[in-house]
């Protein structure tokens, strides 16, 4: 009997022609290989789901009916359900469809770093020379950022931003101390406010600068792996424990009864949980200041910048459509997106 093995494909030839990430294989394969997935809708602020079709999906998208003007769809689901092949199913769909050839449709991968969200974003600015200074700015702002010399800065942003989240949090609760949800305020109050000193202890800030916070500000830099799971520019609960070595015992009498009476206390981790839900509220923000998103780049800011390029495709006839894979991944400038993405 002969033997098969010597007629087998090298890996190299196999990984050549089996992509495992949908990412890098072709629209055409892409489309070739889809299976129609069965979906539900579900307003905003509502609980009731109603069936969908695939095709229900492309229409929203190519509807002229916006009586708001924009529209802003959220494409939810487990780990591995298929978001991410569902926007490249539609940015393939909206690439070929007659009904949209006044879109500008620029799709953001789920592994682009900062900087390749913004170059994607700026693209259709092209040679504007009103925003070449803008544009270069922005470019060296964001490139100019390592994760070790990053960590020390995004640790005093993430101080900043955390003491103004207490704030707002305890202007809620003065507001209306009778609200429904006035004891979820008040935890995440507590978190808030203990946060700071627990990152910066003099017995744990070396870890927290050291370790965790330059892989946040990486992640940032250099974007997701194809091969990671939702690693994301945010908080995870292991992020906030504490490895053995590190002596608590040592740490201050405020930090050490955090641990041990909030953090580290309850079923299925909910301290941990509550904490990096605080932590992530703000994330956003302390990663804009990092890379001075929020200042002004030749005299504008990166909000009248995306407001720009969707008033120039309006000249042109075009709108503007965002497809991102994964909007977790875009710390810095989520609520920058968000607000140019609802104004009409």
């Amino acid at each position: 009997m002969t033997s098969l093995l010597p007629y087998w494909p090298e890996k190299e030839e196999i990984n050549r022609c089996i992509k495992t990430e949908a990412e890098t294989a072709s629209d055409a394969v892409l489309l070739a290989v889809h299976q129609e997935t069965p979906l539900s809708i579900r307003n905003a602020g509502s609980t009731s789901k109603s069936p969908a079709t695939e095709g229900d999906l492309l229409d929203s998208f190519l509807s002229p009916d916006l009586p708001e003007g924009t529209l802003l769809l959220a494409i939810t689901g487990a780990s591995g359900a298929g978001k991410s092949h569902m926007i490249r199913w539609l940015a393939a769909h909206l690439e070929r469809d007659p009904r949209s050839k006044n879109m500008h449709v620029i799709r953001v991968p789920k592994s682009a770093n900062l900087r390749t969200v913004v170059e994607l974003i700026l693209e259709p600015l092209g040679e504007d020379e009103r925003f070449a200074k803008a544009r270069r700015e922005l470019e060296e702002a964001v490139s100019s950022v390592n994760p070790e010399y990053g960590a020390i800065h995004f640790a005093a942003n993430l101080d900043v931003e955390l003491r103004e989240e207490a704030k707002a949090l305890e202007g809620m609760i003065r507001e209306d101390p009778k609200r429904a949800d006035v004891r979820d305020l008040k935890i995440k109050l507590d978190h808030a406010r203990r946060l700071p000193d627990y990152f910066n202890d003099s017995e744990l800030k070396d870890h927290f600068k050291g370790k965790v916070l330059p892989k946040i500000v990486e992640r940032a830099i250099v974007g997701q792996d194809d091969n990671e799971e939702e690693k994301f520019p945010q908080f995870a609960v292991e992020d906030l424990k504490l490895p053995e070595g590190i002596g608590i015992g040592n740490a201050s009498t405020s930090v050490r009864r955090y641990f041990q009476t909030v953090l580290n206390k309850g079923e299925d981790d909910d301290g941990y949980r509550r904490a990096v839900d605080v932590l992530n509220g703000v994330v956003d923000r302390a990663i804009r200041n990092l890379f001075r998103l929020n200042q002004a780049m030749g005299g504008v800011t990166l909000e009248e910048i995306v407001l720009q390029i969707r008033k120039l495709l309006m000249e042109e006839g075009k709108e503007l459509v965002l497809l991102i894979e994964d909007f977790a991944a875009l710390s810095g400038i989520q609520e920058v997106l968000l607000s140019v993405c609802i104004q009409e």
